[in-house]
């Protein structure tokens, strides 16, 4: 919980606690409803929401753009290199340089769902403000005016997503995009309004659930955002961004001599050469469940890659 959610939680407390005075006229039905209310208005931490789009953006720099030109140079280094495994590996590199650039555009994604979902905090946190500040003019003169609410949260996702997109070539980002405005059409209205103390909490309860239901509406966008990156992650769109490996094995008895010899070799001695593999390919791993869609426990691995020690 951030500092402005608990302080939420403390105007909670200030507005219960009127509501109790004519509890036995409206307390009933509406003390439960603004509770759950209020829980809602500090949902959502907008300093983790900060922090996950800043990793993510460095997490992206890391990768760099510079992925093809070492692709291409790692390709180039093969040219001494023939048979079935060169042939493999070469088509592996350009199936890494495919599986690269969809990375890049699937983090660049993610970066504009986690700006999404931080907007829809954000808004709802300046929905609730206007609420609470109407709320206690309402109270201070009740009966003499009626206050109608214009809704930040309303088209929150929206805007992020058509300043993220505009002019952007990136086709995944733009898939992920329109799976967040399908449907987008979400319209919310709120007014205090009271002739007396209790008229006006009870319309600051109505009021705050519809803006409750309009940051629902918009944070379900972003699931579907979250949803469309995870599909072009596993499943059938797995082996665009993980190639199968090539059948060329770098286990420990690998001489990289065997397959790419120093510049100063002839010719003749490049043609003498042993041209099989030098050990057996090891069996490859089962995909685990997180390779066939989200929420699996495990990491695939081949046998021969090196494991980390917690």
């Amino acid at each position: 919980m951030d500092a402005q959610a608990q302080t939420f939680e403390q105007l909670y407390r200030v507005f219960s606690e009127s509501l109790g005075q004519d509890h036995a006229f409206f307390g009933g039905p509406i003390a439960p409803r603004m509770a759950d209310m209020f829980r809602e208005f500090g949902s959502g931490d907008l300093e983790a929401s900060t922090q996950a789009i800043a990793r993510l953006n460095d997490l992206n720099m890391a990768v760099g753009r510079d992925y093809e030109k070492l692709l291409e140079d790692a390709i180039d280094y093969l040219d001494d290199w023939e048979g079935n495994a060169a042939i493999e590996a070469r088509s592996w590199m350009r199936g890494m340089k495919v599986a690269m650039g969809r990375k890049r555009e699937l983090l660049d994604a993610l970066v504009m769902v986690h700006k999404a979902h931080h907007a829809v905090i954000e808004k709802l946190r300046s929905d609730v403000l206007q609420l609470i500040d109407a709320t206690t003019k309402g109270l201070q003169s009740a009966g003499d005016n009626s206050t109608k609410l214009t809704l930040a949260i309303v088209g929150a996702v929206a805007g992020v997503i058509g300043a993220f997109t505009a002019g952007t070539g990136a086709l995944l980002v733009i898939a992920v995009g329109s799976a967040m405005t399908a449907g987008a059409a979400s319209v919310a209205s709120a007014a205090i309004d009271g002739e007396n103390e209790a008229q006006v909490l009870v319309s600051m309860v109505a009021a705050g659930e519809n803006i409750v239901k309009a940051a629902q509406a918009e944070m379900a966008l972003v699931d579907q955002g979250f949803a469309k990156v995870t599909g072009y992650l596993t499943g059938d769109e797995l082996k665009w961004v993980r190639p199968e490996r090539p059948k060329v094995v770098t286990a420990g008895e690998y001489r990289p001599d065997d397959f790419h010899p120093e510049d100063g070799y002839t010719p003749q001695v490049r043609d003498r050469l042993p041209k099989t593999d030098v050990v057996t390919e090891p069996p490859v791993d089962e995909d685990p469940g997180t390779d066939r869609g989200p929420f699996g426990d495990k990491e695939d691995r081949y046998p021969e890659q090196i494991r980390s020690t917690p």
